[in-house]
């Protein structure tokens, strides 16, 4: 790899790690809700392991370890990486809504069924 590449790289991977951080501090937000709560967790989680995952990559390819920095263990990790943003789209369109319209229906029964004064 030369150097613009593996700068890229860095910057990449590097980036994964700093937005994990930021969504894990989002997440002690007190006016989020817990759906979106979730998904931060979400985020976070697989953002970090796929920025540290590429980080060793990167570092293998550049002390030139042959087994471990090999082209095709980027390929894993793109695929990986598909997939994780995949699923991510799909809680964001459609689970992280059906669970805000669960939370507002459980809410508005709720404030009619007779609760233990205290």
């Amino acid at each position: 790899m030369g150097g613009l590449f593996s700068s890229g790289f860095f910057v990449l991977f590097a980036g994964l790690i700093i937005a994990a951080t930021v969504a894990r501090i989002a997440k002690r937000n007190a006016e989020v809700d817990k759906a979106m709560k979730h998904f931060l967790e979400n985020f976070a989680g697989k953002a970090m392991t796929f920025g540290i995952l590429g980080l060793f990559w990167l570092f293998f390819s550049f002390e030139e370890i042959s087994f471990f920095g090999s082209r095709f263990w980027f390929l894993f990790w793109a695929v990986g990486a598909v997939y994780a943003a995949r699923k991510l789209y799909i809680h964001w369109k459609k689970e992280m809504p059906e669970e805000r319209l669960r939370r507002t229906m459980n809410a508005a029964q709720n404030k009619y069924i007779p609760r233990r004064s205290r």
